[in-house]
């Protein structure tokens, strides 16, 4: 049987909030097991998931205000800890946006299974976040390129390609990116009208 893949976690920090009792001891002694930094909150702070990687969190109302990020900007990835009765509002549990769930009783193979889908959910969901962001600023960068050869093509009266050439020859003589020279250029003509 292959090694415990839950072992690669050991330099994550766990927070889980949840009650000691038999089911909460055995989720915290199982985590513990993963040799990551463990830490048990009970009862709730107003705050939940400062300072962590991976927060089990125990479902209750309003879970989803309380989390110390807004809707969508995760700090964190969250792991909702459903009750045993399994009575819980859908849309309460849609709005915390939780990575995985995990029902009690708590068994080892589902406490695994729920850390391993939910740190791979919220790191994949870091990855696009993160691809969004440079198309964004690419995007930008070229919407201002486009201006400043605008810029260029007007006060020199030049081809769009001498314009380009400007704007790079600029960039190399002040050892700067070609978006940046284009991005100044843009702000500083707005700046004027």
């Amino acid at each position: 049987m292959a090694a415990n893949p839950v072992s690669q976690f050991s330099r994550l920090r766990l927070l889980v909030v949840c009650e000691a009792d038999d089911d909460g001891q055995t989720l915290l002694r199982h985590l513990q097991r993963t040799r990551a930094a463990v830490r048990h909150q009970w009862p709730a702070p107003d705050r939940i998931g400062e300072n962590a990687d991976v927060l089990f969190c125990e479902y209750g109302p309003g879970l989803g205000s309380r989390l110390a990020w807004m809707p969508g900007e995760a700090e964190a990835a969250l792991v909702v800890l459903l009750p045993q009765n399994g009575r819980f509002d859908f849309n309460e549990l849609q709005v915390a946006c939780p990575n995985a769930v995990l029902h009690r009783p708590y068994l080892p193979h589902s406490i695994d299974a729920a850390l391993l889908v939910a740190h791979d959910q919220f790191a994949f969901f870091k990855r696009q976040k993160s691809r969004i962001t440079r198309m964004e600023e690419n995007v930008r960068a070229m919407r201002d390129i486009e201006k400043a050869k605008q810029l260029i093509m007007l006060r020199d009266r030049v081809s769009e390609a001498e314009a380009f050439r400007t704007l790079r020859d600029i960039a190399m003589k002040k050892r700067a990116t070609i978006a940046s020279i284009a991005s100044k250029l843009v702000d500083t003509s707005d700046s004027l009208v």
